[in-house]
């Protein structure tokens, strides 16, 4: 049996943006748990904006056939920095994880594991090419 993920996205938070102070974004906790048969849980968090989501999201596309037929919130509608349209879109992000953990393809590829930290947390067999390396610094 293959590892499992299992995630949810359990805060959503409005922030300046790291890159400029001047600049709102929302940010987005996602929990992380990490199971693999005969070992114990680990779980952990990571903080992630929706531009990386959606870097993740086209990148693995491109490479993982399945990914596309997720489904992937829509960018920019209305007030996006609105309570609701803030929670509207963590729980379809939280779908879209959801959706994207029952793909193995998605879930091992080097890109997944270094958005979700996965290597800082637990040891996984890295069955990555050159173009993971490349498109994975994205989110180191």
């Amino acid at each position: 049996m293959a590892p499992l993920f299992l995630f949810s996205v359990p805060l959503a938070k409005n922030k300046q943006s790291r890159r400029d102070s001047h600049v709102l974004v929302t940010g987005y906790k996602i929990a992380v748990r990490y199971t693999r048969p005969g070992e114990d849980e680990v779980r952990w968090s990571v903080s992630r904006t929706f531009r990386e989501f959606k870097v993740l999201h086209e990148k693995l596309s491109k490479r993982c056939a399945p990914v596309k037929k997720c489904d992937f919130p829509l960018g920019k509608v209305g007030d996006t920095f609105s309570e609701a349209f803030v929670e509207a879109r963590r729980e379809a992000l939280e779908s879209y994880l959801q959706q994207l953990a029952q793909i193995p393809e998605a879930m091992a590829a080097r890109l997944t594991r270094v958005f979700m930290k996965v290597d800082q947390h637990v040891s996984v067999e890295d069955e990555a090419d050159e173009e993971d390396d490349v498109q994975a610094q994205k989110f180191a």
